[in-house]
């Protein structure tokens, strides 16, 4: 116990030392880039220059009729290098956040957290990169990803535990199997306000909300919470009615439609589900507005 102990603090100790020399070294490369660039316009400068000497030294051209010329041609050659430049960066880059999108997918804790810090760095976490991403079984416990844009992302069968969603975009985003014990998805602000993720049509099939922070408000506009362990530690009782939920049920149900089948249905007690239909009597017609 002791052995594994050690061995998650050194890698804990790892990533830190990763995070603070990215963090350092992100605008020195930046710097490193830019200058590069602008050194490769000087040397073609240069070059046109020596060119430009030799044929008014050799061939006895005016140096009034050359200049004219010269300049001409390294406008020409600035603009053209600098069209192929922002060519290769696009591409450059496009293929960079193609790698750590794959990489944010990752059942490793560290490649998949090392990939997330890199996507927030570049502006790719809430730019809507990550819109319909496949993250099926990621391991992103203990990050955070606040005001990212994950709407239709897969992310079935991954392991969220700790993590914390302020003002995260989620609709429509496959969470069922998602392990999300812990989970910050909702946080008071100032206020009656609150900074939340927004779940709206999200898909949380068998999703483990165990102690998590989220609201009756956030929970009541997912498309089904079927099979769900709710932050309270129990199964979902249906109290939200929500629609796919009751769909299923109707599809594979025969009438009448007695309260014992709907807690059969849900796979609680019949004093559960009575309990959840009572709130959602008193409170469900509020909390959707």
């Amino acid at each position: 116990m002791s052995t594994n102990k050690n061995r998650r603090n050194r890698k804990d100790w790892r990533l830190i030392r990763w995070k603070i020399w990215y963090r350092l070294t992100l605008p020195f490369d930046l710097i490193a880039k830019f200058l590069s660039r602008v050194l490769n316009i000087y040397r073609i400068a240069f070059l046109m220059t020596i060119i430009a000497t030799g044929l008014w030294y050799f061939n006895d051209i005016s140096i009034e009729a050359l200049i004219p010329n010269i300049i001409t041609d390294l406008l020409g050659i600035a603009l053209a290098v600098f069209i192929v430049d922002a060519m290769y960066r696009l591409r450059s880059d496009a293929e960079r956040k193609k790698v750590l999108i794959s990489q944010l997918g990752s059942k490793n804790n560290a490649v998949a957290t090392s990939a997330l810090h890199e996507l927030d760095a570049q502006g790719w976490l809430s730019d809507g990169s990550l819109q319909n991403a496949f993250l099926t079984s990621c391991n992103l416990d203990g990050n955070k990803l606040s005001g990212g844009d994950l709407r239709r992302a897969h992310l079935s069968f991954s392991s969220l535990q700790n993590t914390s969603w302020f003002e995260t975009d989620l609709r429509g985003a496959f969470l069922d199997h998602a392990n999300l014990t812990n989970a910050t998805l909702s946080i008071h602000a100032t206020g009656p306000h609150f900074a939340e993720a927004d779940l709206t049509d999200a898909t949380l099939f068998r999703t483990n909300l165990s102690l998590a922070a989220v609201r009756h408000e956030q929970l009541c506009r997912v498309k089904t919470l079927w099979g769900t362990t709710m932050p309270e530690g129990k199964l979902y009782d249906g109290r939200y009615n929500l629609k796919d939920d009751v769909e299923n049920f109707l599809k594979h149900t025969l009438p009448p439609y007695v309260p014992e089948k709907w807690a059969s249905y849900y796979g609680v007690s019949l004093s559960q589900y009575l309990e959840g239909q009572e709130w959602a009597n008193k409170h469900l017609n509020q909390v959707r507005q």
